[in-house]
């Protein structure tokens, strides 16, 4: 499988460079029509190349050979970045996006490379879920005790909370996942691909994530007392 990504991803990751150049007119001006089509063209470019890397992940985490780096993300700039990173697809489907934060939160003892996929992983499949004009609700929130993790609950939109487990995450085979027009906001592999993608990465870290009645709830291990001041971590 990471032979395949390699062979795909490297021809694919050329024409998103040639549409890139067409699209921002570096080597001279362009017509309009062949600027709308080269942003076409990049947009699928990268939504495959995303669905390229989250196959390399997976198979990375069947074979055993994922390693989860140490380090710190804190929650506020996590929330922050999630935000910005998500805008366009919220704009395009008409979707509020709703983070809070209770107060006081501790870091997540995860790196911001792996906070930041398995968050936008995670909310970007919900969204999936999410009709027009819809609100989409997250809370982070530090869960105390000899080892503290932080809980992130995330509400499902309308159209997902009649789900079952199996259903949510794509294991009932006899369950056929509702229909999504696909375009460049919505997963490449499907909602319940990039559930158990999910989940897997946060297992992986020392986590899980759940289904709850009407809701989901990821944990990711949280940084501990003593560990550093995580009263008000700044950072961009």
């Amino acid at each position: 499988m990471q032979q395949v990504v390699h062979e795909l991803r490297t021809p694919l990751g050329a024409i998103a460079g040639f549409a890139e150049i067409i699209e921002q007119q570096l080597f001279g001006p362009v017509s309009n029509e062949y600027r709308q089509m080269a942003g076409a063209i990049l947009a699928d470019a990268q939504r495959l190349l995303a669905g390229f890397e989250d196959l390399s992940v997976a198979s990375r985490l069947d074979a055993g050979n994922f390693e989860v780096e140490p380090g710190v993300t804190e929650c506020r700039w996590l929330a922050k970045r999630l935000a910005e990173r998500l805008e366009p697809v919220s704009e395009e489907n008409r979707i509020q996006l709703n983070l809070a934060i209770a107060d006081p939160v501790r870091a997540f003892a995860i790196d911001r490379t792996l906070s930041e996929r398995i968050f936008s992983r995670l909310l970007s499949a919900v969204m999936m879920g999410c009709s027009e004009g819809e609100s989409l609700n997250g809370r982070f929130k530090t869960e105390p005790g000899v080892t503290a993790s932080n809980l992130f609950y995330l509400e499902l939109p309308v159209k997902l909370r009649e789900f079952s487990d199996d259903q949510l995450f794509g294991t009932d085979p006899s369950y056929n996942e509702f229909e999504q027009p696909a375009d460049t906001s919505s997963p490449l592999l499907g909602l319940g691909f990039s559930l158990r993608l999910v989940r897997n990465l946060a297992r992986k870290a020392g986590g899980d994530l759940r289904f709850q009645k009407e809701s989901l709830v990821l944990s990711i291990p949280a940084v501990q007392d003593g560990d550093m001041d995580f009263r008000d971590i700044g950072g961009d």
